[in-house]
């Protein structure tokens, strides 16, 4: 079954074939920066810039190969993509970039 008649399924109160599989798509279902990097390191999978989605709780902004592999059924909507921060290593704040207000 595709996700998107999966979660259309479970939205209409019916029983999907598998519980539909949500990680990153909002800040309550998101992955610390750490915990998302250390599964790529496990799973031998393409070492890749980390988008933070939320710098105060580290929180990864997953890439969709990595959604794939785990099954996930949703995907983020963001209005502003470009307002992402991004932060090589959860560590260095330092490095982390973010738009100018100016």
């Amino acid at each position: 079954m595709v996700s998107r008649k999966r979660v259309e399924i479970i939205l209409n109160h019916k029983e999907a074939d598998r519980i539909p599989i949500d990680v990153g798509s909002t800040e309550v279902t998101s992955i610390n920066i750490h915990a998302y990097k250390t599964l790529r390191q496990y799973w031998q999978m393409e070492e890749k810039e980390i988008y933070t989605a939320n710098i105060v709780q580290q929180l990864a902004s997953p890439h969709e190969d990595f959604l794939e592999k785990i099954g996930c059924d949703f995907r983020p909507i963001v209005a502003n993509p470009c307002l992402l921060y991004t932060s090589p290593s959860p560590r260095d704040l330092s490095t982390s970039r973010m738009p100018s207000s100016a």
